[in-house]
């Protein structure tokens, strides 16, 4: 074999060996750990394999030769890096996806014998029911994060209350899985017999009311303007719109804007922005309160034989913004001690387990 065709698949050896030791280290990470390895750290694991062969050789050939470093030494290490950090790469991403699969056989494969085992160490594992139940008043989660979690089994500390192991399941679903909002019953042996999820809308839109449209704008904002203030779009003097402050990017500001006179603002010219003496809409800004908190609104149609009817609005102890009657006008906070009639379309803000309670009444 000539020298040239032996550097050749020299190099290819060093850098499959490079990818495979990065491949187990994003396999262990991920199985052991539950997150995807940092790449540096993966990329780094396979060149410490080549640094010890490459070093070796080097050290080998200095006792065996008096001769300076050739350039084809130089050439060829150059080469093992750059092949060793190109596999590495695909390596890593390659042993994720199977400490993926060894994790989530590992929890879907565990048996009644495993839990018992488990339970007796530091650890015990929950099983999440099969059938998983929409939270009212919220988008329901996507097709495949329920598909994902749906009799799903998970590791807790042992020892835990079922109220512990409910907070801590809620803390996993959000911070893993993006999940708005979550209720999980757990009964006194630990088990999960429901769970509710939500997913909240993202973006600007749901907080935008009708006729209302965002739009990027090139001005310089007042001194310690924000979002939430009304700012005036001033151009040469004169007023262009009137909108509410969204977001601040540098000298890119985000106004929502009547949507019949975004076509005066021209997104290649550069604004100023004046704020005005007012304060933003009330409901925008109970709308953004909505969207950070668990509570949210649902609408709650009172049959003919339910029992609200008949009952004053403040004794439902959830805040009623809105009643609809049937035929007639809408009634905005309505007093407490209005009657509920049947027919009735009653607009609630409170959690989805209450709301849904209201609704199966």
């Amino acid at each position: 074999m000539s020298p040239l065709a032996w550097s050749v698949l020299e190099l290819v050896g060093l850098a499959v060996t490079a990818g495979l030791v990065a491949a187990a280290l994003a396999a262990a990470y991920r199985a052991h750990l539950g997150a995807e390895i940092p790449s540096s750290l993966a990329i780094l694991g396979g060149l410490g394999v080549l640094a010890v062969y490459l070093n070796t050789t080097a050290a080998l050939g200095q006792v065996m030769s008096d001769d300076a470093v050739a350039l084809g030494t130089v050439l060829f290490n150059a080469g093992a890096v750059l092949a060793g950090v190109f596999s590495g790469s695909i390596g890593r991403r390659g042993g994720d996806r199977v400490g993926q699969a060894i994790r989530e056989r590992r929890g879907a494969g565990a048996s009644d014998l495993g839990r018992a085992i488990a339970g007796v160490g530091r650890t015990t594992t929950i099983a999440l029911p099969e059938t998983i139940t929409d939270a009212v008043g919220y988008d329901p989660v996507d097709a495949t994060t329920r598909e994902t979690l749906a009799g799903r089994s998970m590791t807790f500390p042992r020892g835990l209350t079922p109220a512990d192991v409910e907070a801590r399941l809620a803390e996993r679903l959000r911070r893993d899985h993006g999940v708005a909002y979550v209720d999980a019953t757990v009964d006194a042996a630990g088990d999960v017999t429901e769970l509710v999820l939500g997913a909240r809308p993202a973006g600007l839109g749901p907080t935008l009311p009708a006729d209302t449209a965002a739009m990027a704008v090139r001005a310089d904002p007042p001194l310690a303007a924000g979002p939430g203030d009304v700012v005036q779009i001033v151009a040469d003097g004169d007023r262009v719109t009137t909108g509410e402050l969204r977001g601040v990017a540098g000298d890119v500001v985000t106004v929502a804007m009547p949507a019949a006179e975004t076509d005066a603002v021209d997104p290649d010219r550069a604004y100023r922005l004046v704020t005005v003496g007012a304060t933003a809409d009330a409901g925008r800004a109970a709308a953004g309160v909505l969207r950070r908190a668990d509570e949210t609104v649902a609408v709650i149609a009172v049959g003919v034989s339910s029992p609200l009817v008949g009952l004053p609005a403040g004794a439902l102890r959830s805040p009623v913004l809105a009643i609809v009657p049937e035929g007639g006008p809408t009634e905005a906070l309505p007093p407490e001690d209005r009657q509920i009639a049947a027919g009735d379309q009653l607009y609630v803000v409170d959690t989805p387990d209450r709301l849904a309670a209201l609704r199966a009444l």
